[in-house]
């Protein structure tokens, strides 16, 4: 009792010995779900550390191919695109008979090599209702993944002979991630295993009811998910740890290429802007971000954004802004899709109706 109660005095002399220098101090009850929410925190001066920009081109990519094999998108969606290795990535172009009912839903499947810069048409597959799409990569092989709560489906592509194989999987209704992880909610849990391999389910994490999940982390390591009570508010889950981070966003929320950063805006009503911010994965910790309505990438070391027809890179070390001039040609959809952190390159894409321009963005950094 008395080793209590001095611990307890401790604290609290600690506790006003830093509000004295001017530390904001917070005492949180770790039990209480609420109080783990993360808040962006704004000062009158943001000061990032990190790399510098180099250098920034751009090259054409030919995209008739997808004019030939007819380009299909949801009017204002983004393009679905998804690297798979340092080098290639997977373009997908989506059609449907009539999106509010899903009837037949088709999905068309090209492949990207940015080291020739070109796409290439692999298959359309078709379903009588709409689905998820999942990719994840095992050897030399892309796997794409067509779920619903009802079926589960995997077509394997040998991404340098571009053959291809199919087989139904027995266990639907679940997120695969990029490593080809399985993640389920049954019960307030999240069960976790291999999309190949259902029935060896290798844990259980305790989330609570109410939560779906949303998206996986590019490295396998992180589940987002969703309150579906509220809508806004979400948290963060390490499948290693069961470590949680709770956040609340009505806007923006999006994986950083860089491995253990997660960015997301969130309008703030008490002074009626919108916010930007990133969370450090590992410690927990969200910080400030430069926000830009017409922001269409946000990573921790720059963000892309529309000027007129150019695109801006502007990077948060500096200030620095990089402009890409006359790339839009007038478009109104436009997207810049997943940064590839370990080749430092992007895909600028804008697009029309039945048609679409790409752009391989590469970065080069200061050593």
């Amino acid at each position: 009792m008395k080793r209590t109660v001095f611990t307890v005095i401790i604290m609290l002399i600690l506790v006003i010995f830093l509000a004295s220098c001017g530390w904001k101090v917070e005492i949180v009850d770790p039990t209480e779900q609420i109080e783990n929410e993360q808040k962006i925190e704004s000062g009158e001066e943001q000061n990032y550390s990190g790399r510098i920009i180099k250098e920034i081109s751009a090259e054409k990519t030919d995209t008739s191919v997808l004019t030939e094999e007819g380009f299909g998108y949801g009017i204002g969606s983004q393009i679905p695109f998804q690297w798979i290795d340092e080098e290639k990535a997977l373009v997908f172009s989506y059609y449907s008979e009539d999106p509010f009912v899903g009837e037949s839903f088709s999905v068309k499947i090209f492949l990207f090599d940015s080291a020739k810069n070109e796409i290439s048409f692999i298959k359309e597959a078709t379903f009588s209702n709409s689905c998820s799409v999942s990719v994840y990569s095992k050897g030399d092989e892309a796997k794409v993944v067509f779920g619903s709560k009802l079926f589960a489906y995997i077509i394997s592509i040998n991404t340098e002979t571009l053959e291809i194989s199919e087989k139904n999987l027995e266990y639907p209704g679940f997120s695969c991630s990029p490593n080809g992880t399985f993640a389920k909610i049954m019960e307030g849990f999240i069960e976790i295993g291999d999309v190949e391999n259902p029935e060896e389910t290798s844990e259980l994490i305790k989330i609570g009811e109410n939560y779906e999940i949303i998206s996986w982390s590019p490295d396998s390591e992180y589940i987002l998910l969703q309150n579906e009570s509220s809508g806004s508010d979400y948290l963060i889950c390490n499948i290693k740890t069961g470590n949680m981070v709770y956040f609340h966003s009505n806007g923006i929320k999006k994986w950083c290429g860089e491995k253990g950063f997660f960015v997301f805006t969130d309008y703030d009503e008490e002074t009626g802007k919108t916010k930007s911010g990133i969370i450090d994965l590992e410690t927990g910790e969200t910080e400030e971000r430069e926000y830009i309505e017409s922001a269409v990438l946000y990573e921790k070391e720059f963000i892309i954004y529309r000027e007129n027809n150019d695109i801006c890179v502007k990077e948060h070390s500096t200030g620095k802004i990089h402009r890409i001039e006359n790339v839009l040609d007038g478009r109104f959809y436009y997207t810049a899709e997943n940064f590839n952190f370990e080749n430092s390159s992007v895909v600028l894409a804008s697009y029309g109706v039945d048609e679409a321009d790409f752009r391989l963005v590469k970065i080069e950094w200061e050593e």
